[in-house]
């Protein structure tokens, strides 16, 4: 039928050979089916070659070629596209980041009757994207895409009932965020005993059972789960790995093997190479090496992962505040951190653009007072002690003289000297 002519028979020709199903998979060859059967009148088919050239499949990557594509879709009435031109809007792939502008269309698609558009509504009521944040909304969007919901796969389920957990968790409905984290888990399960999917399956039911509700958090399954994932073969799983080794959640703590695993995996995931470098700048596991730390922080300052970007430029704009394996450069440092747009550079914009003893205070809470294991900052008590310690010289507030009498006491940072303690105490 495809030599025929038939378009809808020459787009599924070409998804078969996407798949490789019945025929040795070729994208490219895909990609020449999809442009054959648009080039026909199918407006499907040009919103699938838009989905091939935002992802690179069988063509070279061009997220703007792409949004082209789905607009034309969209335009001809394509409920996919719609949603997909959403999509673009709210990441800013391919076209300028505009959340009301990807609501709109979200909105436009689920009015056209796309089922995935109901999920992409709940997720921007639920989070705030786009329109005020309302999670009355989010649970009515995410309920109406379960119900109508039929053939989709155990991904997309488990991801909507993990959402829907957290709306019923926001709104202290616990029976009903047990049951919908049960439900996501339950997908998870079936995903994990089978398929290319199985190691990120594993990968997010350790994310629930780590920062799930306290009712169904459990640190020894989470880590479980997250060594079977990596073992699986899904390697973003070995950062999680370390960092239950290094903080002992759910294990022994071993910061050893915490290096260990991230040295190993450091080549093959961008985000395990970055946490090697924050190891190295902190010695955890490993004897401390900064001029390796900033090596590996300077790679990914203009990474495609912005989340990664933006974690590199805070720490290598640490290193410069520190002077820790470069000489100390205030400038570079107030640079990186503006550059870098991540929350907790704020503490060094403040501090910098105006040392007075509060912002250095704040510094001194912030790596004192640090209790998210996690890789984004670590706990580290002499930086405590330094600005706590410059934040009192500056001023001989109460609340300053009592966090600098804490770290005499308890020798966090500095040797602990209760003479000293006792006598900024009284």
């Amino acid at each position: 039928a495809a030599d025929m002519g038939d378009i809808v028979a020459v787009r599924f020709l070409g998804r078969c050979y996407g798949l490789g199903t019945g025929v040795e998979k070729n994208e490219t060859k895909a990609v020449e089916l999809y442009e054959k059967a648009a080039n026909m009148g199918d407006n499907v088919a040009v919103s699938i070659l838009g989905i091939c050239y935002e992802y690179g499949d069988g063509v070279e990557k061009n997220e703007t070629k792409a949004v082209e594509l789905y607009q034309k879709a969209a335009n001809a009435g394509n409920k996919d596209a719609v949603r997909l031109l959403g999509e673009c809007y709210e990441f800013g792939l391919g076209v300028g980041k505009n959340e009301t502008k990807a609501v709109e269309l979200y909105e436009k698609a689920a009015d056209m009757g796309d089922i995935t558009a109901l999920k992409s509504m709940g997720q921007c009521y639920r989070i705030g994207i786009g329109l005020k944040k309302d999670v009355n909304c989010a649970v009515e969007y995410l309920r109406k895409y379960l119900m109508a919901v039929k053939d989709s796969d155990n991904d997309n389920l488990a991801n909507a009932w993990s959402e829907l957990a957290e709306c019923f968790q926001e709104q202290n409905d616990i029976p009903h965020m047990i049951n919908a984290y049960n439900e996501a888990l339950g997908y998870y399960s079936i995903m994990a005993k089978c398929g290319e999917k199985a190691g990120f399956a594993e990968y997010r039911m350790g994310e629930i059972r780590e920062k799930g509700a306290v009712e169904i958090r459990d640190y020894r399954r989470a880590f479980q789960h997250y060594e079977k994932s990596l073992i699986i073969g899904y390697n973003r799983a070995a950062h999680k790995v370390a960092i239950f080794y290094e903080y002992g959640k759910g294990i022994d703590e071993d910061k050893s093997k915490a290096f260990d695993i991230v040295k190993k995996y450091s080549t093959q995931d961008d985000i395990n190479n970055l946490i090697l470098g924050v190891y190295y700048n902190y010695g955890i596991g490993t004897k401390k090496d900064n001029k390796s730390a900033i090596s590996i922080y300077s790679q990914y300052l203009d990474n495609n992962n912005s989340f990664i970007s933006v974690l590199a430029k805070f720490y290598l704009g640490i290193c410069y505040y520190q002077g820790e394996g470069v000489p100390a450069d205030v400038g570079t440092a107030l640079s990186l951190f503006q550059r870098s747009n991540f929350p907790m550079s704020t503490f060094y914009i403040n501090a910098i653009k105006d040392p007075n003893p509060e912002n250095l205070h704040m510094l001194s809470l912030l790596y004192s007072r640090h209790s998210i294991e996690t890789y984004y900052l670590k706990p580290d008590y002499k930086r405590a002690f330094d600005f706590s310690k410059a934040a009192y010289e500056l001023s001989n507030r109460k609340k300053y003289q009592m966090e600098l009498a804490n770290i005499y006491f308890y020798g966090r940072g500095v040797k602990k000297n209760l003479q000293k303690a006792y006598t900024l105490y009284l």
